[in-house]
């Protein structure tokens, strides 16, 4: 069965026969939530459903507190070990015996053999980073466009006899802000 069909969003494999999976589009008209434990393929299928969106022309905003999603733009056509290296992990490569060049050039051969037995092609990873504008918000931090989540800490020019619930208000939801921030 062919993967490339409009309308369709190619969501892997099937485990028994290896039949396509493909997801009307139209289904995600509204909001979409994945569920499951850790190591369970939560954000590969999020990112694979996101890339999958964006090939088939859908404007796409994410929103991604945690900084998974980042991933959707390491988008390397031709998966060589020089096109991976820069992103392995020293770490991994030490744990394993090996330079981070031999862990590259391993990674980069199962990855070329995972998306072929997928059928994904070089050509549709390059259509998909030639055919999409990428912008990454960073909240505190220059990899991406930088930008500004909390605004100004200087107290407002108000009175606090005349103004007091205002203020109150103003206190409530930058605390507010800020706990739940501790909750991403």
């Amino acid at each position: 069965m062919e993967i490339n069909k409009k309308g369709r969003l190619y969501i892997g494999r099937e485990s028994e026969g290896g039949e396509p999976v493909l997801l009307k589009a139209s289904t995600l008209t509204t909001h979409g939530v994945i569920f499951g434990m850790t190591g369970s393929g939560k954000t590969g299928l999020g990112v694979n459903m996101l890339e999958e969106a964006l090939l088939g022309g859908t404007p796409t905003l994410i929103l991604d507190p945690k900084g998974d999603m980042g991933n959707i733009l390491l988008n390397f056509p031709d998966s060589t070990p020089d096109e991976l290296e820069p992103w392995m992990d020293e770490g991994k490569a030490k744990r394993k015996g090996v330079t981070v060049a031999d862990l590259a050039a391993k990674e980069a051969a199962e990855r070329r053999a995972d998306l072929a037995g997928d059928g994904i092609t070089p050509e549709r990873i390059a259509a998909l980073r030639d055919n999409t504008e990428f912008k990454i918000y960073t909240p505190g931090s220059s990899i991406g466009v930088p930008m500004n989540v909390l605004g100004s800490l200087k107290a407002p020019d108000l009175d606090w006899q005349d103004s007091a619930e205002t203020i109150r208000d103003e206190i409530e939801g930058l605390v507010s802000s800020i706990l739940d921030l501790h909750d991403c």
